[in-house]
């Protein structure tokens, strides 16, 4: 990740990182040894935004990149996008999916639009 070491300490270029990586920024600053009201004003500044706002589309594009990769490498037959779609309420309760009272002690079908993974 391309931080400017000249304009910014050490201790921000850890916080960079740390808010990447820890989900609050109260733990991120936890973790940089920093009260988070220092957190906050660093990413209030230019410079350190700029650095963060970078850090962070790197971060994204190594995790798409992992991702197609991937998608690629097991040979899935449909876009990835079909496997980040939520349904719309919910996936259903066990005790409303086809075939749990049925008896049979079969699972349910599965979904049409769901590929069978090997």
């Amino acid at each position: 990740m391309p931080i400017t070491p000249d304009l910014l300490s050490t201790k921000q270029e850890d916080a960079i990182l740390a808010v990447l990586h820890e989900p609050t920024l109260e733990k991120a600053a936890e973790s940089v040894g920093v009260d988070e009201k220092s957190l906050r004003r660093w990413l209030k500044d230019t410079e350190f935004n700029k650095s963060y706002r970078e850090a962070r589309r790197e971060t994204f594009r190594q995790a798409i990149s992992l991702t197609q990769r991937y998608a690629s490498v097991r040979g899935l037959p449909v876009p990835l996008s079909q496997f980040m779609r939520k349904p719309p309420h919910g996936p259903e309760p066990a005790h409303r999916s086809a075939g749990a009272s049925s008896g049979t002690g079969q699972y349910p079908r599965r979904p049409p639009t769901m590929p069978r993974v090997p």
